[in-house]
């Protein structure tokens, strides 16, 4: 649940910057407010007909063996995830200050796992890859809670730690960088994810 329910800055500390680049995960809770974490998650709900299974691999091919995630993109649905580009504009502002990562646009993905719903281990691009220089996740779960399960599990260095999807936490990675995948869950999950490219991507 949440501790407080009301927006915190994004700021990164150094040690926040040093672990980024070292390929960690940050993790920051509250960052979208109770009231925005209820929209965001009743747009995506009322906008299920309207997603698709995701794909994987350069074939973009469906295989449920892999994942179980329903997706569709944030612009494709103009008008319903008010405040939503806000906040990753915020995260973006955020990076280029401090981590000096020289970001340009992004795109948004909405994520939706029913009840058992995973995705095995991946990352999100090729290293060196500038169309996705930075994933940023916003979670959307306001009555989360452990025995849910569905947490990100993220690997680094021969470690691995669990995250659990809890409404309003934001996690950043390197999309490169970071083995990530989506355990199984007792509930619907759902998600915003944000990619956000170098200035000198083509696209």
């Amino acid at each position: 649940m949440y501790s407080r329910g009301v927006h915190t800055p994004f700021l990164l500390s150094d040690s926040d910057v040093r672990h980024l680049g070292e390929g960690q995960a940050l993790q920051f809770d509250d960052f979208a407010s109770g009231a925005e974490v209820q929209d965001w998650s009743d747009a995506i709900a009322s906008s299920h007909a309207e997603f698709s299974a995701g794909r994987t691999g350069a074939s973009h091919t469906q295989d449920s063996q892999v994942r179980t995630d329903l997706r569709a993109w944030e612009s494709d649905l103009p008008g319903r995830f008010l405040g939503l580009r806000e906040r990753f504009v915020e995260v973006s502002t955020e990076l280029n200050a401090a981590a000096w990562l020289g970001l340009g646009g992004f795109s948004i993905q909405l994520a939706a796992f029913q009840a058992g719903g995973h995705y095995q281990a991946h990352r999100d691009a090729l290293r060196g890859d500038r169309a996705r220089r930075v994933t940023a996740i916003i979670y959307l779960n306001s009555a989360w809670k452990e025995a849910d399960g569905g947490c990100l599990r993220v690997h680094n260095a021969g470690k691995s730690r669990d995250i659990e999807p809890r409404g309003g936490r934001l996690v950043v990675f390197l999309s490169d960088r970071l083995l990530h995948e989506v355990l199984p869950g007792r509930a619907t999950r759902h998600a915003a994810t944000a990619w956000f490219q170098g200035y000198d991507s083509p696209y």
